[in-house]
């Protein structure tokens, strides 16, 4: 019985330290039936050079290659276009600075054929510092789906860590062109309140923390709450909390890293004004912080094993 065919999407921007060792992670993966989709979305270092040679030298691994290099249109944009190039049954999301670990695709796969009523499976992760790791557990899926709405949990790294069925993203249209850096979670949160998504319940992916990541532009998360409270239906009933979490977690950002008087001053004014709010905020965030330090003390052999398999 053939096995389904994995197009695996990369969105590349300025990642040519990177991108060798995130394409490696791919070539290694013990599960042999995989296209790569690489969209270079207006890159001005080498990184698209460097992944040329690397599938160069590599593309009999491959069912299929496709690379492509453009003008800048933005990380939703270029997903969605790697949806629409990609033929696989199922589309698994690779940023162009993680890693997988080599059984991730064979797990993630061997799932969705055993649970077909799931249309997007994920998987934990380790967060990769400079000097350290954490883990991230995104079981049970539906509340840290929640918390990562309401900024008290992380997120759940869709874009690296998630496997969808081909069909229900081209019926779903994509993720919503109107947002970025929340267009990942949107498009978990609607599935997840169908109970449509999973989760394999084992480390597989090595997300990379840089202070140049993605996850550091806070501005695109205040345009991306102002687009949702334009009214979707499906954030109405936990809009406001989500709006009044926002205000407390750029407020601590803003102490955290700029530390002036009038940081403090705000963010003093605003847990006055939402002291139930900021105290089950900062509870929460304390709590993901520590839960997350304990599975990687728990889990520090694995921990040891992965970084040694996708960190040559």
């Amino acid at each position: 019985m053939s096995k389904p065919l994995i197009s695996v999407v990369i969105p590349l921007f300025n990642k040519e330290n990177f991108i060798e060792d995130t394409l490696k992670s791919v070539i290694t993966q013990d599960y042999e039936d995989i296209e790569i989709v690489l969209l270079d979305d207006g890159s001005t270092d080498e990184g698209y050079e460097i992944a040329l040679i690397v599938l160069k030298n590599n593309q009999a691994r491959f069912k299929r290659v496709i690379t492509i290099s453009r003008e800048n249109r933005g990380m939703t944009f270029t997903k969605n276009e790697g949806i629409q190039l990609g033929i696989g049954s199922y589309i698994a999301f690779l940023d162009a600075d993680d890693l997988w670990h080599p059984n991730k695709i064979s797990k993630q796969v061997d799932f969705l054929e055993k649970h077909p009523e799931i249309d997007l499976v994920l998987c934990n992760y380790v967060m990769l510092y400079q000097h350290k790791s954490r883990c991230v557990n995104l079981t049970p899926v539906k509340r840290k789906v929640n918390h990562w709405l309401k900024l008290t949990g992380y997120g759940g790294l869709l874009e690296s860590t998630g496997l969808a069925k081909r069909s229900t993203l081209i019926e779903l249209g994509g993720f919503n062109s109107n947002l970025e850096m929340f267009a990942a979670l949107d498009m978990a949160y609607a599935l997840s309140e169908k109970n449509r998504v999973g989760c394999v319940p084992e480390y597989l992916c090595g997300y990379r923390v840089l202070a140049s990541g993605w996850h550091n532009n806070k501005q695109d998360l205040v345009n991306s709450f102002k687009y949702l409270q334009l009214g979707m239906p499906t954030y109405l009933p936990v809009i406001c909390e989500v709006g009044i979490n926002l205000q407390i977690y750029l407020s601590l950002w803003k102490v955290r890293t700029e530390r002036t008087l009038n940081d403090w001053l705000d963010l003093l004014f605003i847990t006055k004004k939402y002291p139930l709010f900021a105290i089950k905020f900062i509870i929460l965030t304390l709590n993901r912080v520590c839960i997350a330090q304990f599975n990687t003390i728990i889990n520090w052999r694995k921990v040891r094993e992965f970084q040694k398999l996708v960190l040559k």
